[in-house]
Order: structure tokens, then C-alpha cells, then sequence
């Protein structure tokens, strides 16, 4: 149960007992009280901590040495500029990242988990476009190599929206010729 918790965390970042209970244990099963013996387990060997709450509920996230041994477990693939989430929910973006984790998994569930990133940068040197997405799925269909989410809880202004939509759409109409297959699909949650 602690090797699923890390593997989770180290795609999400950031989640409560609930979610992690909810991807790793029975579906017909409550397990938040094995989540919660496992995170302190985790804890205690310093691979996860908690940083904040989501309302009474405490917000866990990978150490240093945690996303350390998830990586030298090979179980994930590399993701060099993951940080642990614990600065974000230090900052108040706690709850954000609990709703882009609830997102990811009402999107996807545990099937495909490893399949998602967060907090994923795109750039695009020739144009200056450089811009984060909350999450990302890649998922390849007939349309699209991945698919880009971000979550607006209300607090931002209509005009920081709008430039994050014409974002969206610049680089969903840059096209990159690196084979066969090309595209973006774009999901909003407002």
C-alpha cells in the first residue's frame, strides 16, 4: 500500500486520504484508515509529509527522498522538474490541487494515472509562448496526442482568463512536424 501511495503522489503531487484510498484499494471498499497508517508510515521514513489542509482533511505529498525512491524504483516515468507540491500547498493552492487531482481522477481513474502530468509547462521558443497547464493526459486518439486541463476556481479575473484562452488556442494551431501524428485537444473546467 505505501509503494501505491508514493507511486500516486508521484503523478499527482498532491492528495488527500481520500483520493489515495479511492485509486488504491478496492472500489467496493472504505480503505482511508489503511491510506492513513500507510502516509504515517511514509512519514515517518520521511518520504511524504503534510503541508496543509482541504477543508479537515490534511493534503500529502511527496519529500525529496520521497520522489528520490519513487524514482529509483523506475516505476514512473522521468519527470525532472516534478516538484513535491509541498511549496504550493504552503502557499494556499492546497485545495486547487486537490480539485486537479479529484479532476484526474474523474477523468481517468487508476487506469490511467501514470498517464498524467501537473503543473506541465509548454513553450514555444519561435513564438515567446510559454505558458502552464494545471494537468496534462497523454492519451493519444485519432485527434489529439494529449489533452490539456486547467481548472479556474474564480479567482482569476475574466481578462488573466481570457489571455490564458488565446494561450491555449496559440498553441493548439502551432503545429510541430515530428512524425505522422500532431495535435492538441484543449478541455476548459470554469
Amino acid at each position: 500500500m505505501r509503494a501505491d501511495a508514493l507511486r500516486m503522489l508521484g503523478c499527482v503531487r498532491i492528495a488527500t486520504v481520500r483520493q489515495i484510498a479511492q485509486v488504491i484499494t478496492a472500489e467496493d471498499r472504505d480503505g482511508r484508515s489503511y491510506v492513513r497508517r500507510a502516509m504515517k508510515e511514509l512519514a515517518e521514513l520521511g518520504l511524504a509529509e503534510t503541508n496543509g489542509k482541504a477543508g479537515k482533511h490534511p493534503i500529502w505529498n511527496l519529500t525529496p527522498a520521497g520522489q528520490k525512491a519513487l524514482a529509483d524504483g523506475d516505476e514512473l516515468p522521468p519527470r525532472p522538474k516534478a516538484g513535491t507540491g509541498a511549496k504550493a500547498v504552503r502557499a494556499g493552492f492546497g485545495p486547487h490541487g486537490v480539485a486537479v487531482t479529484d479532476t484526474i481522477l474523474a477523468f481517468g481513474g487508476r487506469e490511467h494515472l501514470t498517464d498524467w502530468q501537473v503543473e506541465v509547462n509548454h513553450a514555444i521558443k519561435e513564438t515567446g509562448l510559454s505558458f502552464n497547464t494545471d494537468a496534462v493526459l497523454a492519451w493519444p486518439t485519432r485527434t489529439s496526442e494529449v489533452r490539456l486541463f486547467e481548472l479556474d476556481n474564480g479567482s482569476m479575473s475574466q481578462a488573466r482568463l481570457a489571455r490564458e484562452v488565446w494561450d491555449y488556442e496559440r498553441y493548439a494551431g502551432h503545429r510541430v512536424w515530428e512524425g505522422a501524428r500532431c495535435g492538441v485537444a484543449v478541455v476548459f473546467d470554469c
